[in-house]
């Protein structure tokens, strides 16, 4: 069961029922992004998310868009902890760019007649050269009969929290910074596929997968949640950047993992690659990473995701 996804406003479901849409770009669905959510679930009735895909950049500065913190099967999933119902994701086309923003105001009032409330970040901008504001919005609500809310910007340590801040975090490897803003840790995802054997040869199997994330934290070895099959398992793992790569050695674990879709919560970065002259010196190292990765995570409490 997930939000019900929609690509165009006249496919929504029962349009004549009452529903309140969550309007912004929800590229990270960080805490900022979770309260707006929040805030359209407690006016009661129906939630909806409203965003456009691909990145409103990829289309309008394609060589300035940034790096995605979620796939879109992430924030379909987050979406369904978040208790929306509907997840609206508008194709954003040249087209769409175009579009004034009274007429994409027009196009919603005209497509669902039971719009009862729009929630927005104080920052939010619309339509063409992004000339809508919420001072239109406000306007043409009292017209059309629906409430807006502004939500206020969401601080920590004294600072918005945003996308773009959580990026600069997980790009400098400071994960505990990205999980106090994302409200949960940055994680990456992908499907298990076959490698080198050298960790089982080591006597630290892995599994191995290339991310589906755009963004990945500083190359080296991180303490790590593996979750596969609605288990979770601490982990020892590795990154590399040349070629994108996870290679990631479960703790307390047996079993074949092959082709199968796993995430991992990146919890603490360990160190940077460190380069090694023989297989003996390696194989200590890793001792010493899976030795230390197992009392961080034990520090935290988090031995108790083993099963």
């Amino acid at each position: 069961m997930s939000a019900l996804l929609v690509h165009r406003l006249d496919d929504l479901p029962d349009p004549d029922r009452p529903v309140t849409l969550a309007i912004g770009a929800f590229d990270g669905l960080h805490r900022g992004h979770a309260e707006i959510i929040a805030h359209a679930r407690a006016q009661g009735g129906r939630v909806g998310v409203l965003r456009f895909h691909p990145h409103p950049m990829r289309v309008l500065k394609p060589e300035d868009a940034p790096p995605l913190l979620c796939t879109e099967s992430q924030i379909q999933a987050l979406l369904l902890d978040l208790k929306v119902d509907i997840h609206v994701r508008l194709p954003f086309t040249p087209a769409r760019a175009e579009q004034e923003p009274e007429a994409f105001l027009e196009e919603l009032h005209r497509c669902i007649p039971g719009l009862r409330g729009i929630v927005v970040g104080p920052d939010w901008r619309f339509g063409r050269r992004g000339r809508g504001d919420i001072h239109l919005l406000r306007a043409t609500a009292e017209q059309h009969g629906y409430a807006v809310h502004v939500r206020p910007e969401t601080r920590w340590k004294d600072e918005r929290i945003s996308s773009t801040r959580i990026r600069h975090a997980v790009l400098r490897g400071d994960l505990p910074a990205a999980e106090t803003m994302l409200g949960r840790p940055f994680s990456l995802s992908g499907t298990i596929q076959g490698g080198k054997q050298l960790g089982r040869t080591l006597g630290f199997p892995t599994a191995n997968f290339t991310p589906g994330q755009e963004l990945l934290p500083p190359a080296g070895v991180y303490a790590m949640i593996v979750h596969v099959d609605q288990q979770a398992f601490m982990g020892a793992g590795y990154i590399t950047h040349h070629p994108s790569l996870v290679e990631v050695h479960l703790l307390d674990f047996t079993g074949d993992l092959y082709h199968r879709e796993v995430s991992v919560d990146l919890i603490a970065f360990r160190r940077p690659p460190v380069p090694l002259p023989d297989l003996k010196q390696l194989q200590r190292k890793i001792e010493e990473d899976v030795s230390a990765i197992r009392a961080l995570l034990e520090a935290r409490g988090l031995s108790e995701v083993s099963p």
